[in-house]
């Protein structure tokens, strides 16, 4: 689909160039000394001084004036031949070799990721840089990497403009389709030649997985879709156990799981606070001992998480280790609705939360509170008490994200 703006262009550009092939055209060059000539009363009676001299900017050029010259076009055509350009008298094949919508609708996408999105990808100077430059390389080497571009590109686009039309989305989802279907052959085997262009691929679905809700125009189910994204995201992980050698070793380091600077430093009281009530409740009320070891180990990862909230806040990537990380069968805890679970991922929502400026996240850590908070029974309500507090808090108090522009 086509803005009506952009068509109504398309339809003046088109209009000026059927000019160039009309018997009564009245384009005409202008030797450049007849031109200087011909400008130079109304340039002398401008008040910024002096006219310029236009001799050697304009002996360079051979501008098109319109006249009304009757023969405008054969003068047109001399030019075209003295500079040794042959005009073909059969122009369908250039007619048929002309950009189609969809050939438009792609570079206008790869034009808003190279200007825009992509620093909405990345906290990190380094981590910018991967996806401005070396990102968009590997996307002409691979077709997959190209279509998970434009997809992220066209999803960027719709969150960016809460008024967006549904084209976007649409568009989003056909690129990302096409780049699934060419992606899946490749994950049998990771090889040192081949772990950076997966490993961008996986996430860049990552990203998809967490703009597409928001997207919708409608209220969204959030316990189904942060189900779809730890799915989603827990490719990446797949990736990365594969072939975390040669990515530790290259300039796509800059994108693996950040780590805290000092991992033994404490936590803030009310965090700290908040999760030793919920590792409290885990153990006295979790019998069965192989999940309760499954929470225990996802509230250390929140640990993990909220540590790196408090040394770097706005890092974005703050929020890939929780889904990526836990145990297998926790998801499937959450998919099950198990108290426990859910109020474990209620105190991650906090971490989203607080991460609500950023474009990708907005209302994530709300929505899924919220969502909870009306799927336990009143005896859990005080175990999730924090988080729906937090939550509470207007997105005007969650730090704004600054963005982190590259230095040339």
């Amino acid at each position: 689909m086509v803005a009506p703006n952009a068509k109504e262009g398309r339809q003046r550009r088109r209009a000026l160039n059927c000019s160039f092939g009309d018997g009564e055209s009245s384009l005409l060059f202008v030797p450049a000394p007849q031109l200087q000539e011909s400008l130079q009363p109304s340039l002398s009676t401008l008040s910024y001084g002096e006219p310029p001299d236009l001799d050697d900017q304009m002996g360079k050029l051979s501008p098109i004036y319109h006249t009304t010259t009757p023969n405008s076009e054969h003068l047109f055509l001399d030019a075209i031949h003295k500079q040794g350009v042959a005009l073909p008298t059969d122009r369908s094949p250039y007619v048929a070799s002309a950009f189609s919508a969809d050939e438009r609708d792609n570079l206008r996408l790869m034009h808003h990721y190279t200007r825009s999105a992509y620093k909405s990808i990345s906290g990190s100077v380094e981590g910018l840089l991967v996806w401005r430059d070396l990102v968009p390389q590997l996307a002409l080497e691979h077709d997959f990497i190209l279509h998970g571009l434009l997809a992220v590109s066209s999803l960027h686009l719709a969150l960016s403009d809460p008024t967006h039309p549904p084209a976007h989305s649409s568009l989003a989802l056909r690129h990302y389709a096409a780049g699934l279907v060419l992606f899946y052959p490749h994950l049998n085997t990771v090889t040192p030649g081949n772990v950076s262009s997966l490993f961008t691929f996986a996430c860049l679905v990552s990203l998809y997985a967490w703009g597409l809700p928001h997207t919708s125009h409608s209220p969204i189910n959030a316990l189904l879709e942060i189900q779809e994204v730890f799915t989603l995201n827990r490719g990446v992980a797949v990736i990365v156990r594969s072939g975390s050698e040669w990515l530790e070793q290259g300039p796509f380091r800059h994108l693996l799981l950040p780590k805290p600077i000092n991992p033994w430093k404490p936590l803030s009281f009310e965090v700290e606070d908040a999760l030793t009530a919920l590792a409290k409740r885990n153990y006295e009320q979790t019998t069965d001992a192989r999940l309760r070891n499954v929470y225990a180990r996802a509230i250390g990862i929140l640990r993990h998480c909220f540590r790196l909230l408090e040394e770097r806040p706005g890092l974005s990537m703050t929020v890939l280790p929780f889904p990526i990380t836990v145990e297998p069968e926790f998801p499937i805890a959450m998919a099950e609705r198990k108290p426990m679970a859910l109020a474990i991922l209620a105190h991650y929502g906090v971490v989203l939360h607080r991460l609500g400026g950023h474009v990708w996240l907005k209302g994530w850590g709300r929505e899924v509170v919220d969502s909870i908070e009306g799927a336990v029974g009143s005896e859990w309500q005080e175990c999730i008490a924090w988080p729906i507090e937090e939550v509470k808090k207007s997105i005007d108090e969650v730090p704004e994200v600054t963005a982190y522009y590259e230095s040339e």
